[in-house]
Parts: structure tokens; sequence; C-alpha cells
């Protein structure tokens, strides 16, 4: 084989020239170089949390969580501060850095077109302080809902190609809610580091940052693992990870407060938890005050109610699952014993129509979720 040029296998063709990245990497090396012979100034962060930087120009973030714990109201709340562009007022205790024009971009995978989504535009609007009515000239919506997920990582690129060349006097954010649904299968490796690729490309070529909302898995019980190979590869290319999620309360219950963890901050020292609750007055997220968290921190937990015991049920149990890890799982969780777990589980496979279906095989006990519930 000579330099350039590869025999086509079995054929006797003539040899066609392979494509050359020779010129492309010496350019940068030459750009790395030139920088590294210069003092070096590090890129002060687009937000801050009590004075901490958390989201930084040209990197990617992700939000995290289980369904149902506020990850879409988090997401609108830092969209409406960089939709305000006001450095001095708080969101839920976060605040935009000073003289930073800001571009908007949503991108929904999952909800409706008829008033879930334009509701959600509405409240980032309203949160920002802008009429239901007006439409921002920095925020805008996109919606994957409507195409096939096969051709959903192409349409993505348009959209931000296009947006990226109307936008190039502004920072860009783009909000991914949820990513996993921007592919055709997020458990793909090709198509998962596709798709990383070019989110890594973009940050690095333009001025664009990515928020990534994305769902843990079910069964992580507090360990943080977002959602397929997807999850895992982009959490090791974000820069900063946020999990959002329901406090345990003195038990191991949970309870209504809500609780940011940062698992992963690459510039700064990880943060310390940051305290949220819901408020129906308000519609949406507010900051804890120190007695909403001292009482719910303080709450017993309650001993597995059947209503809970179902709800989590549903929300949690994929397919079979063992009675060892059944009881482990549910006794941490409502932090009561064993046995109170074991009388509810029976009291479900009990009756004409169980809730639960329950076999054994060998010496252990499986249990499976009967349809319908």
């Amino acid at each position: 084989m000579q330099h350039g040029y590869e025999q086509l296998p079995q054929t006797g063709e003539q040899k066609v020239p392979k494509v050359s990245y020779l010129a492309q990497l010496r350019e940068i090396q030459e750009t790395i170089e030139s920088k590294a012979c210069q003092d070096i100034r590090f890129a002060q962060p687009l937000m801050t949390l009590n004075g901490v930087g958390i989201i930084y120009p040209n990197t990617i973030s992700v939000i995290q969580g289980q369904k149902g714990v506020h990850k879409s109201r988090l997401t609108e709340n830092l969209c409406a501060a960089c939709v305000k562009m006001d450095a001095n007022r708080e969101f839920i205790g976060f605040k935009i850095a000073p003289l930073k024009r800001f571009h908007v971009v949503y991108g929904d995978t999952e909800r409706n077109l008829n008033d879930q989504f334009p509701f959600a535009i509405q409240r980032i609007k309203e949160l920002a302080g802008f009429d239901k009515t007006s439409r921002p000239n920095n925020l805008e919506a996109f919606s994957l809902i409507e195409i096939e997920r096969t051709e959903r990582f192409e349409a993505v690129k348009q959209y931000l190609d296009d947006v990226r060349q109307n936008h190039a006097d502004e920072h860009v954010i783009v909000i991914l809610d949820v990513i996993t649904d921007c592919i055709g299968s997020f458990n793909d490796p090709k198509e998962s580091m596709k798709l990383l690729d070019h989110l890594n490309m973009m940050i690095n070529r333009y001025n664009v940052s990515f928020i990534c909302v994305i769902h843990e898995n079910p069964n992580s019980f507090g360990e943080g693992k977002a959602r397929g190979h997807l999850g895992t590869e982009l959490i090791n290319k974000a820069s900063t990870v946020i999990s959002i999620g329901f406090d345990k309360g003195a038990n191991g219950n949970s309870t209504d407060l809500i609780v940011l963890k940062f698992l992963h901050t690459r510039s700064v020292k990880k943060p310390e938890p940051h305290f949220l609750r819901y408020s129906e007055e308000a519609r949406g997220l507010v900051l804890a005050d120190a007695d909403f968290i001292a009482d719910q921190k303080s709450l017993k937990a309650e001993k597995a109610e059947l209503g809970e015991l179902k709800d989590w049920l549903l929300e949690n149990m994929m397919g079979e699952i063992s009675k060892t890890a059944l009881l482990d799982q549910l006794t941490q969780y409502f932090g009561c014993t064993a046995k109170t777990v074991e009388t509810r589980l029976k009291s479900l496979t009990d009756g004409e129509t169980p809730f639960l279906g329950r076999k054994k095989n060998g010496k252990e006990v499986f249990f499976t979720l009967n349809a319908p519930f």
C-alpha cells in the first residue's frame, strides 16, 4: 500500500485515494500551539447559582431525573433567565452573566402541539416578564413529535444549522427535551455517537451551548443513571450534570422537598445541593425556605400505604423481578420492614383480579404486573 492509497479487496480495480485529514489536523495543531504560547483566559460562566458558575459557554449541560420530578419546570426557569437577559434578577436562585445576548431555542419531543407544549412556552414568557401574547425575538421553539424517529437526527441538524446562521452574533442556547427522543434508538451506539459528535462539533466551531434533558432509569434508585447508551455517553461528554428529584425524609420516604444535586461540574467544585418546592400559587417552582426544608426533612416515613405502593410499582417496575430484589427496593424507598412490604404484596397477589402476578422458579419467587391494572 502506498501512502494515501488503498487496494480494493479481491477486485484488481485501480487504487483509489483515501480521504486525507492531515491538513485539517495540522491546522488544529497550529491553533493549539499558538494559544498555548499566550496567557490563557478561561471563559466566564453564562449562568451562576449563589455566585458559583453552573453553565459555561460552548458546553453541554444535562438535567436528569425520573418521571414527575419537575425536570421541564426547572428547564423553563433556566430558559426564562436567558430570555429575560437581566443579570440583576434571579430565577429560583440562578442568574445570568451581565452584558450577554442569548438566543434561546427550545426543542421538545414529548408534549402535544395543541396545548401542552404551547403552555410550556407561555410559562417561559411569563416567567421572563413578557405578556403571553408577545413573541420575544430571542425565543423560538420546535417539536419533533411529528417527525419519524429515524429522521429526527437529520431534522435537528438542519434546524440548528439554520438557527446558527441566522443568529451568528448571539450566544445560542439550545434545549433538547428530551434528548433520547432525538434519534431512532437511544441504545444504539452508532446513532448515539453520531448525535453527540454533532453536538461536540457545534460547541467547538460555533457560539452555541446545549442543555439536554434526559430521564433517569426507573430502577436506578438514586444512582443517577441516565437512560440508555446515549445517556451514558452524554454524561461522559457533559460539563455540568444536574440531577433533580424529591428529597428523602428522616426514614427514607419521599417528601415534597425538591433537591437539585450537582453530579458533575467540570470547571468548578461541585456546589451544595439546592432546595426548591412546587408552589400552587406560582404554578411552578420556587425556592424552599429554611422552615420548609427542616419540616420536610423531619417527616417520618409512611408505612408503605397500599395506594402508594401501587403507584410506585406502576412507575418503577419493569418486567419480571425477584422477591428478594423487590423487597430490598421497597424497604429502602418506604423506610419500613420487609414484613410490612410482604404483607402489602400478599394483598396485591390475592383476589379474582390480582394487581401482581406471582410465580416460583426453583427456590426464588418472582413478581410481574398484571394488565389491565
